[in-house]
């Protein structure tokens, strides 16, 4: 048995246009950022419109982008899940993103950060619960860069904390035989 996981970086914010750290702070989504979830819906309807659960992150944006998503696939549920949650950046909330604070972040040296591991472990375990839930099925999950992160990091060598993943990507992991990996 396999689950078919679909995790989709929530779209644009002002804080994202202005490469400031949103971690737990609540931003909506700006037009751009509402115009991406719509492209992404439309794409969906288009080439992948069958899947069987729609999950969301609880902050403003995750959801609104799910919203819009789901508005192109009718009938299939939207649930929100809080362990989707973007990573708390502690300190570092609301600043701008500069070299000397990202390498910070990425060293876990920021007061009141959620670690790597941690953050790594929590998506996991819930990735897992999921597949167990719906086993054979195909999950949208909206969430958060370092959430997306979280999980890449931890399949592959190939990817860091520092690697750019834009507002509207779309990532695909299966899960199968216990084993969480990039689906081809």
């Amino acid at each position: 048995m396999k689950t078919i996981f679909a995790f989709i970086r929530h779209g644009q914010t002002n804080w994202n246009k202005e490469r400031r750290i949103q971690g737990l702070i609540d931003n909506p989504l700006n037009d751009e950022g509402i115009m991406q979830a719509h492209k992404i819906g439309k794409n969906l309807q288009n080439i992948d419109s069958k899947w069987d659960l729609i999950i969301s992150s609880p902050l403003a944006r995750a959801t609104k982008t799910a919203q819009i998503i789901a508005s192109y696939l009718p009938n299939i549920p939207l649930v929100i899940n809080p362990y989707f949650i973007e990573r708390d950046f502690g300190a570092a909330e609301g600043e701008f993103i500069t070299a000397a604070l990202f390498d910070k972040i990425i060293n876990d040296d920021v007061k009141g950060l959620e670690n790597s591991k941690h953050l790594q472990m929590r998506i996991l375990k819930e990735v897992e619960n999921l597949a167990k839930k719906h086993p054979d099925q195909k999950l949208l999950i909206i969430a958060h860069s370092h959430v997306i992160k979280a999980l890449l990091t931890l399949i592959s060598n190939k990817f860091s904390f520092r690697d750019l993943l834009d507002n509207a990507a779309i990532i695909y992991f299966v899960y199968q035989n216990g084993k969480l990996s990039l689906l081809e």
